[in-house]
């Protein structure tokens, strides 16, 4: 149950309106826990014996919420966020956060949210924001039609999720250098997709754990364990940042359908706005 005073819920009438006219349940309630001291508001996606729905919690009673564009046949909508706070470790409350956009919608199984950059107004826009640059420029030079951009597979790209595929069929790879069943991660502790075949190359060196889920450099982490021999202790792994990576065979994920690649294709991840670094895990 909604844990906000009536009055409260009131205020946010209007998205319960705009949730439904996409076809989703949304669920609102209060932030409580520790990030509230971090965020204004977290939406996500939950699931009950009813399914899926997106779960709403207020940290801040300043924060103004509003569904800004609504697509029903398409189920997607824009969530704008204005105003509010959020805390930075070890700061005060930071005023007058920039406004946010957040795409909602559906994607071939499941619901999803995404923080979009830029300045989009409408879904379309919102998700040609979200596609990586180097897919924008191509799409540009290829004189793709707006059906077709929108489209999850096209002759510029083949997409699952928030991973997009490029075509390089020119690319000679060294049998040394295959890895086989790799993860792509967006490093966040969201579901990896499985690589039947790839190949990663270039990218920086992190170390990663639990209490340092950004990743140090080697730099940084052989600092960290000379001033402090006990952090050797952590449950250490590596991953690669920035690192150009291509994919070859059957793409898979739990939440979205086999993708086959008969050849090797660039992978790229969306820019989907985050406070957390892109990995690719080793």
């Amino acid at each position: 149950m909604d844990n906000l005073a009536y009055s409260e819920l009131s205020r946010f009438e209007n998205l319960h309106r705009g949730f439904d006219r996409m076809g989703a349940r949304l669920k609102l309630s209060r932030l409580t826990d520790r990030r509230a001291l971090e965020m204004p508001y977290l939406i996500d996606i939950d699931s009950d014996r009813r399914g899926e729905y997106f779960d709403l919690r207020i940290a801040d009673d300043e924060i103004q919420l509003n569904v800004a564009i609504v697509q029903p046949k398409e189920r997607h909508l824009i969530l704008q966020a204005r105003g509010g706070w959020r805390r930075e470790r070890g700061k005060g409350p930071k005023l007058n956060s920039p406004p946010e956009k957040l795409l909602c919608g559906h994607d071939e199984r499941h619901w999803f949210v995404a923080g979009v950059p830029g300045n989009a107004m409408t879904v379309e826009q919102a998700k040609e924001a979200l596609k990586p640059e180097e897919v924008q420029f191509i799409q540009r030079l290829r004189g793709l039609r707006s059906k077709e951009r929108l489209a999850r597979h096209n002759e510029v790209f083949l997409r699952q999720g928030e991973w997009f595929f490029v075509p390089a069929p020119e690319l000679e790879v060294n049998q040394m250098m295959l890895l086989y069943n790799e993860p792509l991660s967006r490093g966040t502790g969201s579901k990896p997709h499985i690589v039947e075949l790839a190949v990663r190359t270039a990218g920086n060196l992190v170390y990663i754990c639990r209490e340092y889920p950004r990743g140090l450099s080697a730099m940084r982490y052989e600092a960290l364990i000379k001033n402090s021999p006990n952090k050797a202790r952590l449950n250490w792994s590596t991953a690669r940042i920035n690192a150009r990576v291509y994919a070859r065979g059957k793409v898979r994920h739990p939440d979205h359908g086999t993708l086959e690649l008969p050849f090797w294709h660039r992978v790229y991840m969306n820019r989907e706005v985050s406070s957390k670094p892109i990995v690719f895990l080793d």
